[in-house]
């Protein structure tokens, strides 16, 4: 691994890593204090004011009965893969296509360091800052809900939430990052880098909504 070029991405992508994480953490702190360990119909009540396709979208239309299964539908359902996702598609097109585009991958190149060196190291990094995301938002997750609902959350299942998202985006990351890769500027990155997640996520949307029942 090239440890400047780790820096310099780090350097580079901490800001957008920072507004993602705390949008985030704003939406799971709102959704934490609507809770109501009585009884869910008050929240279900006001979401039929809204448009059905559009709570099916979002995720909203089924709570569960408990803490966490309300945690997991109504923030795992949308908002905690909407924003990871908006970063994976920034930086990963970032790592590899900016530099191409904008001509300073020459300059990586023309340094004693291989091209693999140089991909280990955009890649490792990718991986690196998504799951750091992950171990955050699960940290701080915990910690709002025992101060809000102490001892509704299960916090095993939460955490293997976070697991099965992370590695979720994981898979998503390569998607973005292959592209990335291939392209011979950000455009082209950005088109399939971005529209196959992207249409992975309308697609689940729209199948929520039951778009495809007949």
């Amino acid at each position: 691994m090239i440890l400047p070029l780790f820096k310099g991405n780090l350097k580079g992508n901490w800001v957008v890593g920072l507004i993602i994480l705390l949008v985030m953490f704003m939406y799971f702190t709102v959704l934490t204090s609507m809770f109501d360990p009585e009884s869910l119909d008050g929240l279900t009540a006001m979401l039929e004011m809204m448009p059905k396709e559009v709570i099916r979208a979002m995720g909203f239309d089924n709570f569960g009965n408990t803490f966490t299964t309300y945690i997991a539908n109504s923030y795992y359902n949308f908002i905690a893969i909407l924003f990871p996702m908006i970063y994976i598609i920034v930086v990963g097109n970032r790592l590899i296509a900016k530099h191409i585009d904008s001509g300073s991958m020459a300059y990586l190149l023309s340094t004693p360091n291989s091209r693999l060196n140089i991909i280990k190291t955009q890649a490792c990094y990718f991986l690196t800052s998504i799951t750091f995301i992950f171990f955050i938002l699960t940290v701080y997750g915990i910690i709002i809900s025992e101060v809000f609902f102490q001892g509704h959350l299960e916090i095993l299942p939460f955490i293997l939430l976070n697991l099965v998202t992370m590695f979720t985006f994981y898979a998503i990351s390569g998607i973005v990052f292959f592209f990335s890769s291939i392209a011979s500027d950000t455009k082209q990155s950005l088109s399939f880098g971005a529209g196959i997640p992207i249409a992975f996520f309308v697609i689940n949307m729209l199948a929520k909504v039951g778009f495809y029942e007949k």
